[in-house]
């Protein structure tokens, strides 16, 4: 009788702490993307403020706020190939207007 239960313990053991570690592992993973879906979410937005606010010359004050705050997502959440034309373009606005 002792010959058959040392082996089911430790089958049933080592299946618990496998599911235990796969469930940890699937927590992480899911975190993960939800991390980048919000950062997508943010990086599009952020496009499309700047879309919206190009060839405008006069800018109302909530479309500057838009576009400030959509640039310092782009410099957040962006690349580094996309941080740096973001940066390009801050260096080449005008002081006086935006676009």
């Amino acid at each position: 009788m002792n010959s058959w239960i040392t082996p089911i313990v430790t089958a049933l053991i080592a299946g618990l702490f496998g599911a235990l570690i796969t469930y940890f592992f699937s927590l992480r993973k899911d975190r993960e993307e939800r991390r980048r879906e919000r950062i997508i979410s943010h990086l599009i937005e952020a496009y499309k403020n700047i879309v919206n606010a190009s060839c405008r010359t006069p800018l109302s004050e909530s479309e500057e706020a838009k576009l400030e705050t959509s640039i310092a997502a782009i410099l957040l959440f962006g690349s580094k190939p996309v941080v740096l034309e973001a940066e390009k373009f801050v260096g080449s606005m005008d002081a006086g207007a935006l676009l």
